[in-house]
């Protein structure tokens, strides 16, 4: 996976990285509006914004199980954006001198759409996995 384009997240774990995914790609295949309204938030004109929204409400986030969570009932997964900002980069560069930049940001703007859809109709609540702390301990 791409670093730059993955988050991390710990889910319930009753709760399968395939079953994240399919919700996620069936909200996504419903949400064409919401996202040309993302899309326009960020300045692509209307007429431009539906056309752009039908290929990138086929391409939802790669999740990936990446092991155990905090805590027993917890797993760890990680959700790559990249299968969706790479769609969108050729489709956003007439907008935009720094289309891979724009991409990203609508990218991130979707997949909150995502998160709060799969937590109101699935009822599945990704929490951001907390980073390991780096050993701040002083050598002597």
């Amino acid at each position: 996976m791409d670093e730059s384009t993955t988050q991390r997240y710990e889910v319930p774990a009753r709760e399968s990285t395939e079953g994240i995914q399919a919700n996620a790609a069936a909200l996504l295949l419903e949400s064409h509006d919401e996202v040309i309204d993302i899309l326009e938030k960020h300045g692509i004109p209307h007429d431009q914004a539906g056309p752009i929204a039908e290929q990138v409400t086929r391409q939802p986030p790669t999740i990936e199980y990446e092991g155990s969570g905090s805590i027993a009932a917890m797993i760890a997964i990680a959700v790559s954006l990249a299968p969706l900002i790479k769609v969108m980069v050729p489709l956003l560069e007439p907008f935009s001198k720094q289309g891979a930049k724009l991409a990203y940001n609508i990218g991130m703007d979707i997949w909150k759409m995502l998160r709060k859809k799969l937590l109101e109709k699935n009822s599945i609540r990704l929490t951001e996995k907390k980073k390991k702390a780096e050993n701040t301990r002083k050598q002597k």
